[in-house]
């Protein structure tokens, strides 16, 4: 199945890309999943495994955003970018702009763009910092998860409601 073949890459990604722009895409409901698009659910999948997200969305759609939040979040709007059918895009981005504390590795940063030259640069850029502040090895020691890079090591151990850090060396 394509859609358990997407979620199995996400969840052993080093990073999930998240491009918003103003399609959301059908639901999942009628083929047995939560009543999402794929990408959203391909959004969550990250979330539960702690995968890190940087999230991309295009400008005007965050100006539709503003306006149907300042709005009430209605389902009437007529919008200039986004269309009716697709307002499931902003449940989306709401979700992306709140810190979420079950994945220690996504921040709620969505970074705008205009346009795809201005999405590839950003992109880039954001993904050569990532790579290099990322050089630490993750290990599993039972249940603690061990972050070790040049400056030392953390461990974290699973709580309810998320991660604690349990041991820091310098």
């Amino acid at each position: 199945n394509s859609i358990e073949a997407c979620l199995a890459n996400v969840g052993t990604s080093d990073v999930m890309v998240l491009i918003l722009d103003k399609r959301y895409g059908p639901s999942l409901k009628d083929v047995g999943y939560p009543d999402v698009s794929a990408t959203h659910l391909e959004y969550h999948h990250a979330l539960e495994k702690n995968v890190p997200i940087r999230s991309y969305a295009n400008r005007k759609l965050l100006s539709d955003f503003n306006i149907w939040k300042k709005n009430g979040k209605r389902d009437d709007l007529r919008l200039n970018y986004v269309e009716k059918k697709d307002f499931g895009i902003f449940e989306l981005l709401q979700e992306c702009s709140e810190l979420n504390p079950l994945n220690k590795c996504h921040d709620n940063f969505v970074t705008p763009f205009d346009g795809e030259r201005d999405l590839e640069r950003k992109i880039a850029d954001d993904l050569r910092v990532f790579l290099d502040a990322n050089r630490a090895r993750v290990l599993k020691r039972g249940g603690t998860e061990w972050v070790v890079d040049s400056q030392g090591a953390i461990g974290y151990e699973e709580v309810e409601g998320g991660y604690e850090a349990v041991f820091q060396s310098v």
